[in-house]
């Protein structure tokens, strides 16, 4: 999460060399040389640059944004009109229904209006937020007749961060007539989620949807506890991981919050960027065809069967949905151009960057290395500042746990991580520029994320490289000995290769077939490519120095990444000791057997 560490860039800009570093790696930047901190202290100036450029940036875009959501509001009132059968008032002078409106929308229109029984289009939420699967998927049978009563749902922006509101007409499940979700962020470009705070909600006697009563088990018991159901309506719960969880043993527990975090993120932002500008769109089932899905029967049935009036309403509502997507498109173009304008003013600060990092060796990719012994010291390179981008990596507590020990051999000799778009087309690329190295072939390997629009999410295809492992060298897979299944007790075992944990793993093609694994896989692969475009790239140098780690400067442990505070000690490194005695300086093993016990490791 970027953002901690800035009082220390303040007080460090006038004693070159005097900062102090924080994360993984502090204890060996501590002790660098003077030249390399000297060359460390340039980079923090270009950072300097860097940061500067990017709040100019936000700046511009919020103003963008602010803009395109005033023109959208006179379309967004024509729809909740129509919706919920409002019409102007030709008689009466006054109405609560007006007022009401008024409060809901948040503007101060003096037209009365009254709202006609059986006008309007009914179950309209209902079925836009079931048109889209990944909202549906939250939507329980039970859940249908609370949203039935469901009359709007907009966003507002707060400082970093979003907030949702959902409004329902009186009904007999809840008392709240409006229920909010606000999302925290660390930073403008929503990369990161700090917490996220829903509405309690008040429910009627018997009609919560969350929770229900068990009998504990046992014979004659009557003993009761609350069990969680499954509910669309669980989403004003959200999960948010605890501050205190100080064991590494609770590191798993960890993990596994911050998935169930990062899918609420998902829903929410699927929500504001899809749900709400295109509601009209998934309501009548156009959405969903232009995604390749397709609404439920129960959803079909319900649009054959619309009575007339109903269907000149939808009619209407469709109209409005050209003139946004209209706006909408405007609105994608001027941002695209503030964008571009932004990536051109930082290109000459990353040349920069670029340079001192690798001692101003061409930033054009270097010939493919032939991996053999003649060429190693072709391979390491100790000018500049050693193991930056490595640094970088892992004081990202999300990158990090991708890390393997035996990955961080090969990431030594990372020189450059460049985002780009693609031409003619929504989405972006990340390469990955390596030095020669003793481990893989390429010179660039590249990760390319194709979006289906530049504001959803939704992902529509992830291409990766496909690296070329010198032999006996591959960190992808491993050579596991496994006996013959026969009963003789002389039988030869065999070894094969499995698959296993590493960083490198990231530039494989997602080949799984399961439509619910899938979508998890691209949720989680999305979001790493995210962290490194937004956060990582840009505020690269902040991320080495660990002046981009959220700390809390109460406690003696700088690792609080992300908004959580996750102390977890050094033993596990104890189990690396033997491996780092048996490689030299440059990270290769001193005889060929010490490489080959590495390599499989």
């Amino acid at each position: 999460m970027f953002g901690g560490g800035s009082s220390d860039v303040g007080n460090a800009e006038n004693h070159p060399g005097s900062f102090k570093f924080y994360g993984r790696r502090s204890y060996v930047l501590e002790t660098l040389e003077k030249d390399i901190r000297d060359r460390i202290d340039e980079l923090r100036k270009i950072q300097r640059g860097l940061d500067n450029k990017k709040a100019e940036f936000y700046t511009e875009r919020a103003k963008l944004e602010a803009s395109h959501l005033e023109s959208c509001e006179p379309l967004y009132l024509q729809r909740y009109d129509i919706v919920n059968g409002v019409v102007k008032d030709t008689g009466v002078t006054t109405d609560a229904v007006n007022q009401e409106e008024n409060a809901v929308r948040g503007t101060s229109v003096t037209q009365t209006k009254i709202q006609i029984k059986g006008k309007g289009v009914p179950n309209f939420w209902l079925y836009a937020l079931k048109g889209c699967d990944t909202v549906d998927d939250e939507i329980t049978d039970q859940d249908e007749g609370a949203l039935k009563h469901l009359t709007d749902i907009k966003w507002s922006r707060i400082q970093k961060g979003f907030r949702l509101e959902f409004h329902f007409s009186t009904n007999p499940f809840f008392e709240n007539s409006v229920l909010t979700k606000t999302y925290h962020m660390t930073d403008e470009d929503e990369s990161f989620l700090e917490r996220a705070i829903g509405t309690e909600i008040t429910w009627r006697p018997e009609k919560c949807l969350t929770q229900e009563l068990a009998v504990k088990s046992g014979k004659g018991s009557k003993n009761v506890k609350p069990m969680t159901n499954k509910s669309f309506f669980c989403f004003f719960s959200p999960p948010n991981v605890p501050m205190n969880l100080k064991d590494k043993n609770d590191k798993v527990e960890i993990l596994n919050l911050r998935y169930h975090v990062l899918m609420d993120l998902f829903l929410g932002l699927t929500i504001r960027d899809d749900i709400i500008p295109r509601a009209i769109s998934w309501f009548t089932g156009e959405a969903a065809l232009e995604e390749e899905t397709q609404i439920s029967a129960q959803h079909s049935n319900f649009l054959e069967n619309l009575a007339k009036n109903v269907r000149e309403c939808v009619e209407s509502l469709r109209l409005i949905q050209e003139k946004y997507d209209a706006l909408k498109a405007k609105f994608d173009e001027d941002r695209t151009s503030i964008q571009a304008k932004y990536r051109q003013s930082c290109q000459l600060l990353y040349e920069q960057r670029y340079n001192i990092i690798n001692d101003g060796e061409s930033i054009e990719p270097e010939a493919d290395g032939v991996g053999s012994d003649s060429e190693e010291e072709a391979f390491v390179d100790e000018k500049g500042v050693p193991n930056f981008w490595l640094y970088a990596l892992q004081n990202n507590d999300f990158i990090d746990n991708e890390i393997t020990y035996r990955d961080e051999q090969a990431l030594k000799y990372l020189k450059d991580i460049k985002c780009s778009p693609i031409d003619d087309s929504k989405g972006f690329k990340l390469d990955f520029c390596f030095k020669a190295n003793p481990f893989f072939k390429n010179s660039v390997l590249t990760k390319t994320y194709l979006m289906i629009d530049e504001d959803r999410s939704l992902v529509k295809d992830i291409k990766g490289t496909e690296v070329e492992w010198y032999p006996a060298r591959c960190l992808t897979q491993i050579p596991v000995k496994k006996k013959h299944e026969t009963r003789l007790e002389n039988a030869k075992s065999i070894t094969i290769t499995e698959d296993c944990d590493s960083f490198f793993s990231f530039f494989s093609a997602l080949e799984v077939n399961d439509t619910y694994k899938r979508t998890n896989q691209v949720n989680r692969d999305f979001n790493i490519g995210s962290i490194i475009r937004d956060q990582i790239i840009p505020h690269a140098v902040s991320w080495f120095t660990g002046e981009a780690i959220e700390r809390d400067d109460s406690s003696d442990d700088e690792d609080r990444y992300l908004g959580l505070e996750a102390q977890f000690d050094d033993e596990d490194d104890d189990d690396y000791e033997d491996l780092d005695d048996g490689l030299d300086s440059d990270g290769y093993s001193e005889d060929e057997e010490d490489m080959e016990n590495y390599n499989y490791y």
